[in-house]
């Protein structure tokens, strides 16, 4: 349940909850290295958007383990 609440808290603009959900599917342990990086991408645009600055960071490791440097603006 805890993950839900989070999901609805980054869906209703708060950055650090958006932040956290791009952690999750980035690099959370419980994944056990199912991970997802076009949603971690995904959250770690929407907190960047507003000002977080770790999800900025987060974004640009994100970018590295994909190889994706062509997103980077």
């Amino acid at each position: 349940k805890g993950i839900e609440l989070m999901i609805e808290s980054g869906e209703h603009g708060f950055g650090p909850a958006q932040n956290f959900l791009g952690w999750w599917y980035d690099e959370h342990p419980g994944n056990r290295g199912n991970y997802d990086y076009e949603q971690a991408e995904y959250w770690y645009n929407k907190a960047a958007a507003q000002g977080i600055m770790s999800s900025i960071h987060n974004l640009g490791r994100v970018y590295e383990k994909t190889r994706r440097f062509d997103l980077v603006e």
